[in-house]
């Protein structure tokens, strides 16, 4: 029996040396499948040296004999993949870190990723899901980052169907406050969204802005405007075609209705829309009274048309309807300081009066004695 092992195990060698280091004889080679005590005499086998393999390998429990490799030049198959990468060094002045490679969960029901496991610290720095979108992440050769894109154009280019956004998230590991911001840009507009505050937009830039429309130098701030939805609008008598006075705005106010709003939650997301009540004036009737102070845009994924009021253009005419109200107060103060005056001109009058009718009852009465 001992023979019949030793033969074995000497037949193993030769079939594993056959495969290693054949340089010298091109020529194609038989498949032999190993079954048996000669499978248990090439799993104790042994080799030292270098050595090289004329083909591709297969490690695993499930690979063939016939294995068909395609353009795979190694292969792992089996029901539980991982590659370990374990550095013997034991001075202290050589790095010794030990590496796997990990391909999915053992579990029944777990993930399914490619991972990268620090071993030696036990957790995992680099994981991608299966199913993640083409080009997750790509670098090309000038060193360019893209998510979502394989020809980035800048260090760093986002690139996706529907806002682009970066989140900016502290947590309270470190013992500070959490805090979690968004930038993000759309065909809406580019924001930063206060997400721990409600998801506020504290800044918005929106397309079409001049350049420089907000320029900061030398500590002051300049503002400037193309548009009629931002912040300051250029005027200048030699810019305008007609000027017209305001007349009546105190009864153009009037008829406006305020109302309390709040915007559906699937476009919040997709337009960068504020969460929580919001103020404004019904679209019907400022339609009415300033039909040009409305614009319509296309915008967000379904492409819908919505309705965008110019609230600055407002300001000329509440200023004129609180100068009309300034107007009628000071009338009126005019008018009462007036009947004051009358009213005490009035008082003195019927006090003289009195005075003329006590006198004159005095005079009738002394006149009936004598």
């Amino acid at each position: 029996m001992k023979i019949q092992n030793s033969i074995y195990l000497i037949s193993a060698c030769l079939l594993l040396q056959s495969q290693v280091s054949i340089q010298d004889n091109p020529e194609p080679k038989e498949l032999h499948e190993i079954k048996g005590n000669e499978a248990k005499a090439v799993e104790a086998y042994f080799h030292t040296g270098n050595g090289s393999i004329d083909g591709s390998l297969c490690l695993g429990l499930d690979c063939v004999a016939a294995e068909s490799f395609g353009f795979d030049t190694q292969r792992f198959k089996e029901n539980n993949l991982r590659v370990h990468f374990d550095d013997t060094s034991t001075s202290a002045s050589f790095p010794a870190n030990d590496w796997r490679i990990l391909i999915n969960d053992s579990s029944n029901g777990g993930g399914k990723y490619f991972a990268v496991e620090d071993v030696t610290a036990g957790r995992i720095p680099f994981k991608i899901e299966a199913g993640a979108r083409a080009n997750a992440l790509y670098v090309d050769s000038q060193g360019d980052v893209g998510i979502g894109t394989s020809t980035p154009v800048t260090d760093l280019e986002i690139k996706t169907g529907n806002t682009p956004t970066v989140r900016l998230q502290q947590d309270a590991t470190s013992g500070f406050t959490a805090q979690t911001w968004d930038m993000a840009g759309n065909e809406a507009n580019f924001f930063i969204r206060d997400v721990t505050g409600g998801s506020t937009l504290p800044f918005r830039i929106r397309p079409g802005a001049p350049t420089s429309a907000v320029d900061i130098k030398s500590g002051s701030v300049e503002i400037k405007s193309a548009s009629v939805l931002d912040i300051h609008s250029p005027f200048d008598m030699e810019l305008n075609h007609k000027v017209f006075a305001l007349n009546d705005a105190t009864e153009v106010i009037k008829a406006l209705k305020p109302i309390s709003y709040s915007y559906k939650n699937e476009y919040i997301s997709e337009l960068g829309l504020p969460t929580g009540n919001q103020y404004g004036f019904s679209a019907d009737e400022v339609e009415k009274l300033f039909p040009s102070l409305l614009m319509k845009q296309t915008i967000g994924d379904s492409k819908k048309e919505f309705q965008f009021l110019n609230y600055q253009s407002l300001i000329p005419v509440m200023v004129k309807a609180i100068q009309e109200q300034q107007s009628i107060i000071e009338n009126q103060q005019s008018e009462i300081k007036l009947l004051k005056e009358n009213a005490s001109q009035y008082a003195r009058l019927e006090s003289r009066l009195l005075e003329l009718e006590r006198n004159q009852k005095g005079s009738i009465q002394t006149f009936a004695r004598k």
